[in-house]
């Protein structure tokens, strides 16, 4: 899943996540420009399910994280194309 600010706007990545798949071809990230406002978010329409080669299309820093486990919370380094994993607080 991503939003359509990445694959419409042409937005890059900024934060993305794992989480256990809800379907068979789900891979279980959830990708954002770390942007979004919860506005944004809430509107259906602005979330769609894309295949991952559709975002490293658009956004190919992310390609060599996508093996990372379930639980795995990733941010971009500002100015950068690397990410970090966030820690938890806590």
């Amino acid at each position: 899943m991503a939003t359509k600010a990445i694959l419409e706007d042409k937005a890059q990545v900024g934060y993305m996540f794992r989480e256990a798949s809800d379907f068979p071809d789900d891979s279980g990230w959830r990708i954002f420009t770390g942007e979004e406002s919860l506005d944004f978010i809430d509107v259906d329409d602005n979330i769609d399910i894309y295949d991952l080669s559709e975002i490293i299309s658009k956004d190919e820093d992310i390609a060599q994280y996508l093996d990372h486990p379930v639980g795995t919370e990733l941010e971009r380094v500002a100015g950068s194309s690397d990410f970090q994993i966030v820690k938890s607080e806590g």
